[in-house]
């Protein structure tokens, strides 16, 4: 149902939307922003690029994964501007698929997550500032997720 909002722990998350299988998506606020954000098993490494913030805690994207199995490619969630005036602070927990180490991969003024082979991912971005997105979630994969500039 087209029409249906999803609930998930008290948050109103919007209508699910499906995202597609392209190497690029810039999200745009009026149309992904306050939705639950599905990645579906992709044909080549995806990247997700973040508008620049400009509504404080007013946008938020959650991204899970929708796929029946271990993907074989990356999703790289990143901020659109490239030069550093845009930056991702916070942490995401990880847990390895094919051995036992886990840990916390933390943001702290980066602007690109790189997360390989997802098995299961839950994260989130909402926008601090003008130019700082807080990131939380989790990730299992077969290797930690990478923050980069």
């Amino acid at each position: 149902d087209k029409g249906a909002t999803v609930h998930c722990a008290g948050i109103n998350v919007g209508v699910p939307i499906v995202m597609a299988d392209s190497s690029s998506v810039d999200l745009v606020h009026a149309t992904h922003s306050g939705r639950l954000l599905v990645l579906p098993i992709v044909g080549q490494d995806s990247t997700l690029n973040l508008p620049t913030p400009a509504t404080p805690f007013g946008q938020h994207y959650h991204f899970i994964y929708g796929g029946t199995s271990v993907e074989a490619h990356e999703f790289i969630i990143r901020t659109k501007t490239t030069d550093n005036s845009v930056l991702i602070q916070g942490s995401i927990n990880w847990t390895e698929s094919d051995s036992a180490a886990s840990g916390a991969a933390i943001a702290n003024g980066t602007e690109a997550l790189t997360i390989h082979n997802a098995g299961a991912i839950d994260i989130h971005f909402v926008a601090a500032s003008a130019s700082l997105w807080y990131v939380w979630g989790a990730v299992n994969s077969d290797t930690a997720p990478v923050w980069s500039t």
